[in-house]
């Protein structure tokens, strides 16, 4: 109720056009790759792609491990929210195998990257913490790329980013949900790429701290044009959002 309230305030605020040099840099980011159209189903191959199709800069999808190391995309522990015929199944105690029999729309990251890697920015948020295993194979399937300009990793716990040593800084950022102020002094104690955080809680004090240290911002979850217009006048740089086609025309 009280996003809703946000965005229907924040909707109705009229904006000034930002520049044209604004517009060009704005980077929306699909939050589970969800366009804001009909047929949207978060976190699937068919959502990324459409994004992808269409110019989004980047997605943003949850990543999950199943119980022979296979990373996926769920955001969700088990999968019944999506896929009710599912509801008894726990991921992390099946194999990559019998998870994709009974849920056959649930991508590995393998296929996310075959199908978006390189074209579309990814925000990959790790929902679990990586052992030495997971961490292997999560940096021999990203090894392609290139952090910070192709992906970054979130991560609402900041402990998940311990010993990450195998990654850039910059390419780690923090998640906020109620807790902004304690996140964002995080991301400055430590040093990471950036912090993003309801467009609500990202004040303009927060904001500036982290822009004069050269530390990405992003806000979600911006849901209008005049949200949109307010967050890039702003100068944030990356756009969360669940409308994220709905957006890009905005942009257009």
């Amino acid at each position: 109720m009280l996003q809703w309230l946000c965005d229907s305030a924040f909707s109705l605020w009229p904006q000034p056009l930002p520049t044209r040099e604004q517009m060009a840099e704005a980077k929306i980011v699909a939050h589970r790759g969800l366009t804001g159209l009909v047929g949207d189903r978060e976190n699937t191959l068919a959502s990324f792609r459409r994004c992808r199709d269409r110019g989004v800069w980047g997605v943003e999808l949850d990543l999950r491990w199943s119980q022979d190391h296979v990373p996926f995309v769920l955001h969700d522990p088990q999968p019944g929210r999506l896929f009710p015929q599912a509801r008894a199944l726990k991921p992390s105690q099946e194999s990559w195998a019998n998870i994709k029999k009974h849920c056959p729309e649930i991508p590995s990251l393998q296929q996310v990257l075959d199908n978006c890697g390189g074209r579309t920015h990814l925000m990959i948020e790790l929902k679990e913490a990586l052992d030495s295993e997971r961490q292997e194979r999560l940096q021999t399937l990203l090894a392609p790329l290139s952090p910070c300009e192709d992906y970054h990793l979130l991560s609402l716990d900041p402990l998940f980013f311990q010993n990450q040593g195998w990654l850039p800084k910059e390419a780690l950022v923090l998640v906020a949900l109620t807790n902004t102020r304690q996140i964002s002094h995080e991301v400055h104690k430590r040093d990471l790429g950036g912090i993003a955080g309801h467009y609500v809680l990202v004040n303009q004090a927060i904001l500036r701290s982290h822009q004069v240290k050269n530390q990405k911002v992003g806000v979600g979850f911006v849901a209008s044009q005049n949200s949109l217009y307010r967050e890039l006048i702003r100068g944030v740089d990356w756009i969360f959002t669940n409308r994220a086609i709905v957006l890009q025309n905005f942009l257009e």
